[in-house]
């Protein structure tokens, strides 16, 4: 909570900061192409020419084939979670609304954010490289900080929009949910690369823990408990024992040098005091060392949840997404507000609730 505290200070202090500074060099700041809007919005726009291309434009095609399995994979995801909120289905990973502060902390909001960013970069230029493969103008390209969350925009000549072919139109929509997607299956396979199901790390210790009394450290990872390959199962395991017992760790500690803790765990105590982050591939570790090989995980983790993420919300009909404008394109207005309305009804009740 206090590293929470900290970060928002620094933002409101950077943010109060911007503000002094854009009123004291307003015109420097608009010919560069900054606005700032009532204090709390910050716009970056920049026209930018884009050359056609016929690649761009050939590869569009796979990107509607894309935009459908993203489409696919939304129903298929919160029909499931239906499913299982309803106890029709066990063991399955319902979806989830992420939220900052609150299940994003710590060190992984700055990678969530970095990722934000960078997926809606990506998200843009392909709309805005597609649309010009079909001769349709962009007038600018940009991004806003909106009360501290990042968004990034496409303004492309809707004169021109109209006039194209609809399939330009559902080609153009259909580039950004492809490109995240595609991106976000490129991430899941390196993340699934990088890390091991054999080691843990270790991201935070408890004040009084059984690990912070033995001199565990965040960002050392857990190798073997009791030479048994590291995997949450196993130290539940041991913590279970209802016995006096010894837990020998070998860790890799987080300056890199690797070493053995002794713990003696007393026959009424089940917890060691620390949070787990899934261990990176011992290769990389060897590689890389322990914190780059940390960093590299997250890293990818969160650029798979983030760019999935997008694809599936943007490619679903939401009125407002890239899908339910394509719904609007492909159906018309009456069964494309039926169909918007009945797949933001299918997101709450699968995302809301406990």
């Amino acid at each position: 909570m206090n590293v929470l505290l900290m970060v928002f200070s620094v933002m409101i202090s950077s943010w109060a900061l911007l503000n002094i500074l854009y009123v004291h060099f307003r015109e420097s700041f608009e010919r560069r192409g900054f606005k700032l809007y009532y204090g709390l919005v910050l716009v970056y726009k920049r026209s930018k020419k884009i050359r056609q291309s016929s690649i761009v434009r050939k590869i569009s095609y796979v990107s509607i084939l894309l935009f459908i399995l993203a489409l696919i994979f939304f129903y298929y995801s919160m029909i499931l979670g239906l499913m299982a909120r309803a106890g029709l289905v066990s063991n399955v990973a319902r979806p989830m609304l992420l939220i900052p502060g609150v299940n994003i902390v710590g060190d992984h909001l700055f990678y969530f954010i970095l990722m934000i960013i960078i997926a809606a970069i990506i998200h843009e230029f392909a709309h805005a490289y597609t649309a010009r493969s079909y001769n349709i103008r962009v007038k600018s390209l940009g991004f806003a900080i909106v009360l501290f969350i990042p968004l990034a925009f496409t303004e492309i000549d809707e004169e021109d929009a109209a006039k194209s072919p609809r399939k330009a139109r559902i080609a153009t929509l259909a580039a950004g949910p492809a490109s995240n997607f595609i991106l976000g299956l490129l991430f899941m396979y390196l993340f699934i690369l990088a890390v091991s199901p054999t080691t843990l790390v270790i991201e935070q210790v408890l004040p009084g823990s059984l690990a912070d009394k033995y001199g565990l450290k965040p960002g050392s990872i857990l190798l073997s408990i009791n030479g048994t390959p590291a995997t949450r199962d196993v130290l539940r395991h041991y913590l279970e024992i209802n016995n006096n017992t010894y837990l020998v760790l070998t860790i890799i500690n987080p300056s890199g040098a690797m070493e053995n803790i002794t713990i003696y765990k007393p026959a009424n105590t089940s917890l060691l005091g620390v949070y787990l982050w899934v261990g990176p591939n011992i290769v990389l570790v060897k590689l890389f060392g322990a914190w780059f090989s940390i960093v590299l995980t997250k890293l990818l983790y969160w650029g798979m949840i983030v760019n999935v993420g997008l694809a599936l919300v943007n490619a679903a009909p939401l009125f407002i997404s890239d899908g339910g404008r394509i719904a609007y394109e492909l159906l018309g207005s009456r069964i494309g507000h039926m169909i918007n309305f009945l797949s933001l009804l299918i997101l709450v009740l699968a995302v809301a609730g406990p």
